[in-house]
């Protein structure tokens, strides 16, 4: 087991992964969990076979005595059989950042007043990875194109209504005549 000190770790949830330095980043890298036959290695991210990432490690943070976890079905990503973690480093960084990740195991809540973050499992960590497949993302920007479509259609529908009535107000006020007595008499019409 490989164990790595930090005196800080930033908890973010704008970030999407969890990020540790380049050294630590590079033992984990080359535990056999991630340099076998079922792996590959692209870009300094492993690539595995989905039945390998079965078998990744759960990485435990220790917070003053208090132990959180990040499991292997919180971290993994999955793209048409392959997986890949959603984890990785930056270099010359020696603090751990947590992201949205960390997030998915619990629910955590930020004391601003005193300068605390508490964590409770949020019992609610997924058993499988997070399905990224092509025909999924599709499917959501397909339903985001609709949505703005929609929202669109509505927008340019208020538009012309709101400029076909000024002009019934125009030709209303067009139609206003001066009686022989100084009154104004008002003659009605539609246009439609």
């Amino acid at each position: 087991m490989t164990s790595y000190a930090a005196n800080v770790a930033v908890i973010d949830s704008g970030t999407s992964y969890f990020y540790v330095n380049d050294q630590l980043y590079n033992q984990i890298l080359s535990q056999p969990y991630f340099s076998n036959s079922n792996c590959e290695i692209l870009d300094n991210t492993p690539y595995c076979y989905c039945s390998a990432a079965n078998n990744w490690p759960t990485f435990a943070f220790n917070f003053n005595s208090v132990e959180v976890y990040i499991y292997p079905s919180q971290y993994t990503a999955q793209s048409d059989g392959i997986c890949y973690p959603m984890f990785g480093s930056i270099s010359g960084f020696s603090q751990i950042l947590l992201g949205d990740i960390f997030f998915r195991g619990y629910i955590i809540t930020f004391d601003k007043l005193n300068s605390q973050i508490g964590f409770t499992s949020n019992n609610l960590t997924p058993s499988t990875p997070v399905n990224f497949n092509t025909s999924t993302i599709i499917g959501w920007i397909l339903y985001a194109i609709l949505l703005l479509l929609i929202i669109m259609g509505i927008t340019i529908s208020c538009h012309i209504s709101s400029f076909i009535s000024s002009l019934q107000t125009d030709s209303l006020a067009a139609n206003l005549e001066l009686s022989g007595t100084g009154t104004p008499k008002l003659q009605t019409r539609f246009l439609w």
